[in-house]
């Protein structure tokens, strides 16, 4: 039996802000309405409460399956009102199975993009009205309006219609990917643990900094709002050369030839724009009532699937770091509530507690376009544990060093220049970048070729490395080593300065793709799917896994052999070399 179901709650708390899991734990938390249909019979929609929790507990007794559109937050709904966990291996989440076929994410969009019965257009007004507490306190209730109650009650039925036509459409889930879906909410449910007092006078610290800055700023501009983007640019305008904007890499640029006031008020703009004590306000957000942050991880996040970031963001943590001060720099913050904006910064990792394993690949992405491309010096580099960075600095030859040779692997891997040397920490002027450029492309040809062998299939179809690419109609479909199928959907072919291009319509509006960005796709793609059997199968020796990055993973407790675990090559990556290292450590570091 297949029971197709969604929910609609209010609570007092912000749900974008707190996410599923201390949303549910709000006080005033309740369900507002359960709408069901059971395998093709017709939708139930349950506004009595007394009927919605004996419904809740007879679905989730009687269900094989249970489907929704981001399942998890039903599931967590559900198991509230029954007060007991349930296991996500019940549920199946058409956003999950849609992000790993290509399509949107948004049940609106799905079902346009597949062509369904349309989501109805009224329910964010409806969920503003009845779901969230009005400005003076309180909810609206369907007493106050009926009329709008009916809208409600219409729309929370035609969305279980919208869910169960995708649900049909939708092609189905592979077996690894339900195995993944199911340990990253696992993962998400089990949570990491915040050491809530740092965090609350990391919070403190943060707000008297922040406040400190624009006192002083509004002292020598003499500007009302010192946040004002627009206010601070007439000043810098009435007092010299103007501000074009106020973005960090321009404030960064300008602090090295401004003096006096106005490189003060630059320095004072960007330890407000710093503000690393919002990273410890989003921990605290979604801390639950035992101390633990949960559902920190967004499945399919990017088209590559990819984890996203939620709340903390992982993915997106300061890498500053206090060393051997860090201890110090704690104590005295606990006790006298004082630290800098740096300090505060270096402290968000440490805001995480353990004991941890953590283990990160080396060199991930490296060693995988080397295997997709077959650059086979580099792989046997890899395999014999040799230092690439010392190899590519040697085969590009002329007295490279390390340095260079580390620059040029981590910028160049997917068509970029000079920027993308820069980006990475690339030292010397254009002249010696744009050698760096021209040495490691000599080096590193089998990569070059696959840039544009992707190119050439992208656009009509065929093989580059071990990427397989099937070109129909509007689409492109890539075949990654894993057996993972990476769909581009709403590709246009145009006329281009170079020749034919492809524009494909991505979530943020047309994208060109051309062989060094999908070189990135693929590489990035396949580096997740390492990942995601890490984490299966880490998970199936017993760890908790409580966070992970795009090259790490981080274990709850001691964990001897998680580098080990995570370095098991998969029948798909014969030929594959890959290495991790791993710490044990109190604290989150990187």
């Amino acid at each position: 039996m297949i029971t197709f179901l969604d929910t609609e709650t209010r609570a007092s708390l912000d749900l974008k802000k707190v996410g599923a899991h201390r949303y549910v734990q709000c006080p005033d938390f309740r369900v507002l309405m359960l709408q069901y249909a059971i395998d093709d019979g017709p939708v139930h929609v349950l506004t009595d409460p007394d009927e919605i929790l004996h419904a809740s507990d007879v679905l989730v007794a009687s269900s094989d399956q249970i489907v929704a559109h981001n399942a998890a937050f039903d599931r967590l709904v559900l198991g509230t009102l029954l007060e007991r966990d349930l296991a996500p291996e019940q549920w199946r989440d058409t956003r999950v199975i849609a992000a790993e076929h290509g399509y949107p994410g948004k049940l609106e969009d799905l079902a346009l993009a597949l062509g369904v019965t349309p989501k109805d257009t009224a329910g964010t007004r409806l969920i503003n009205l009845f779901s969230k507490p009005k400005r003076g306190g309180g909810f609206n209730s369907p007493e106050d309006r009926p009329a709008d109650w009916q809208q409600f009650v219409d729309y929370g039925k035609n969305d279980v219609v919208t869910l169960r036509e995708v649900f049909y459409k939708l092609p189905e889930q592979s077996e690894h990917e339900r195995l993944v879906e199911i340990v990253d909410q696992r993962i998400n449910d089990r949570g990491i643990r915040i050491d809530i007092p740092l965090a609350e006078a990391a919070v403190a610290a943060g707000r008297s900094l922040e406040r400190r800055a624009k006192e002083e700023i509004t002292r020598i501009t003499g500007v009302e709002n010192p946040g004002s983007v627009q206010q601070l640019r007439a000043w810098f305008a009435e007092t010299g050369e103007p501000m074009e904007d106020l973005t960090a890499a321009r404030v960064r640029d300008r602090l090295e030839t401004e003096t006096g006031d106005r490189k003060r008020v630059l320095e004072l703009r960007q330890q407000i724009s710093l503000a690393s004590h919002k990273k410890f306000v989003a921990a605290l957000d979604r801390t639950c009532a035992d101390g633990r942050a949960r559902g920190s991880f967004f499945y399919g996040g990017a088209h590559t699937l990819r984890w996203a970031g939620r709340g903390i963001q992982l993915q997106n943590l300061p890498r500053a770091s206090l060393g051997d001060r860090e201890d110090e720099v704690i104590e005295r913050l606990l006790s006298t509530g004082e630290a800098d904006s740096e300090e505060l910064k270096a402290l968000v990792r440490a805001m995480l507690l353990g004991p941890f394993t953590v283990a990160d690949y080396s060199a991930i992405e490296a060693r995988v376009i080397a295997w997709l491309a077959g650059e086979e010096w580099a792989m046997q580099a890899f395999r014999d544990g040799r230092d690439i960075y010392v190899e590519t600095a040697n085969r590009m030859g002329d007295n490279m060093t390390r340095h260079d040779g580390k620059t040029a692997t981590l910028g160049l891997g997917y068509g970029g220049g000079i920027q993308a040397l820069k980006n990475v920490g690339a030292d010397g002027d254009d002249e010696h970048l744009q050698s760096l450029v021209v040495k490691w492309r000599q080096a590193n040809q089998r990569i070059v070729k696959f840039w544009d062998d992707l190119n050439k299939a992208y656009l009509y179809g065929g093989k580059a490395g071990r990427i397989e690419i099937k070109a129909v109609g509007h689409n492109r479909f890539l075949t990654l080593p894993s057996g993972r199928v990476m769909s581009y959907r709403g590709v246009k072919l145009v006329r281009g300065k170079y020749g034919l291009e492809a524009l494909w319509d991505s979530n943020r509006g047309p994208k060109k793709m051309w062989g060094g960005l999908i070189a990135e796709n693929v590489t990035q793609a396949t580096a997740r799917d390492l990942l995601a059997a890490a984490l299966v199968r880490i998970d199936a020796a017993g760890y908790k896994v409580v966070g992970h990055v795009h090259d790490e993973i981080i274990v709850e407790g001691e964990c001897e052999e998680l580098s080990d675990l995570m370095c098991v090559v998969p029948e798909w990556g014969e030929g594959l070399a890959l290495a991790a290292e791993q710490e044990f450590i109190e604290r989150y570091r990187k």
